[in-house]
């Protein structure tokens, strides 16, 4: 079912004519398949020592954690979950695919490039396999992109309404964050907890903001340079890149006023966000793990943020150090926490199998078809 769409005027209709749609000769339709037709030379062993990279920073983290903790005591935490909570947790958060699709949804509809939500939901859950598959932990929204542009939805736009939903997700996490801003009060939090998510809630409130106005810092910051950069010196690429970014502020700006469409995205995100906190709950009743609803949803909402900095292998290590941290202010256990923490990990990744599977079968219908088989 597609979201009721409201009638917006001519001078406020989002603009398609992103800066970087300049670059949609990259990409083409031939076949049904992108073509590229620039062979700019690369360094291929950079996404080699990236992944290296970060799967060291993850092992490592993993290591030290699990030196200071009782690996008779993890070991039957987790046993005693069993199966069935494994697959529970991971349907949970796979239905979460619904609603993210749904708010991407939203979003496209606001841009006036609606697709079938049947599409839009395949390609968010195509998207989750592969942000749990790469490295990068983002990869999935390339690829989502890339759906966009082969269902002819223009390049500039694409990548825009990709940005704006990741930008929502942002948001409905600070939203709750801030919620649980009394909660976190009551636990009398103090030092290198407290800085920490005190910083991280400070860098992630003002990269919203950034973000949101960046069209208004970037012609400040012309009006200061000017007469002193000419604009020719600048490469088309910064160009091209500063102009998307710009566009990319104004139409979320315009899509958060629009009625019923900002408010619906924003609560969609805090549903999402909400949700992650609850199987958190199950999961650690599973196992027996004395936790409160209120810890589960506001203290694991810091735990997601600080497991976003790309660091570390689609956040593995780092979400587990952070749950250890964050979760001793409800007085868990180190090795309690990190349970949970795997656990969840583990969740994240089973619910990425069904996207994976619909990803096979696509490409695998794609490769009969160019090969002219019945």
């Amino acid at each position: 079912m597609q979201p009721r769409q409201e009638k917006i005027s001519a001078a406020d209709k989002p603009t398609r004519n992103y800066a970087y749609e300049e670059t949609s000769h990259l990409v083409g339709h031939h076949g049904g398949s992108p073509r590229c037709t620039v062979s700019a030379p690369r360094n291929s062993a950079r996404p080699v020592k990236t992944l290296l990279f970060k799967l060291s920073v993850s092992a490592a983290l993993i290591a030290l954690l699990l030196t200071r903790i009782d690996l008779a005591d993890l070991s039957r935490r987790l046993a005693s979950a069993g199966m069935l909570t494994l697959l529970v947790g991971s349907l949970c958060i796979f239905v979460l695919s619904f609603t993210t699709a749904l708010r991407w949804n939203i979003v496209l509809a606001v841009f006036r490039d609606a697709l079938s939500f049947a599409d839009v939901w395949r390609y968010t859950a195509i998207g989750m396999f592969f942000n749990q598959l790469l490295p990068s932990g983002i990869g999935g929204d390339g690829l989502r992109m890339w759906y966009l542009r082969r269902a002819g939805v223009p390049l500039g736009t694409a990548i825009g309404t990709v940005v704006v939903d990741r930008v929502l997700g942002l948001l409905g996490l600070l939203v709750l964050i801030i919620l649980g801003l009394p909660y976190l009060f009551s636990l009398h939090v103090t030092g290198v907890v407290a800085a920490i998510i005190l910083l991280s809630t400070i860098l992630l409130a003002s990269g919203v903001v950034t973000l949101f106005a960046a069209d208004y810092i970037m012609a400040g910051v012309a009006t200061l340079l000017k007469g002193r950069v000419r604009a020719s010196a600048l490469h088309p690429f910064l160009v091209r890149a500063k102009e998307g970014v710009e566009q990319t502020a104004k139409d979320t700006r315009r899509l958060l006023r629009a009625l019923p469409q900002g408010p619906a995205a924003i609560l969609l995100s805090v549903i999402n966000q909400i949700s992650f906190g609850l199987v958190v709950l199950y999961l650690a009743r599973s196992m027996s793990v004395n936790l409160s609803p209120a810890a589960a949803v506001f203290l694991f909402s810091p735990v997601l943020l600080l497991s976003m900095i790309p660091i570390s292998l689609a956040g593995w290590g780092l979400r587990e150090g952070a749950m250890v941290l964050v979760f001793s202010l409800a007085g868990l256990e180190a090795d309690a926490s990190l349970s949970v923490s795997v656990l969840f990990g583990t969740c994240m990744l089973v619910s990425g199998l069904p996207g994976g599977l619909m990803w096979l079968l696509r490409h695998r219908g794609e490769t009969t078809r160019r090969k002219g088989v019945p």
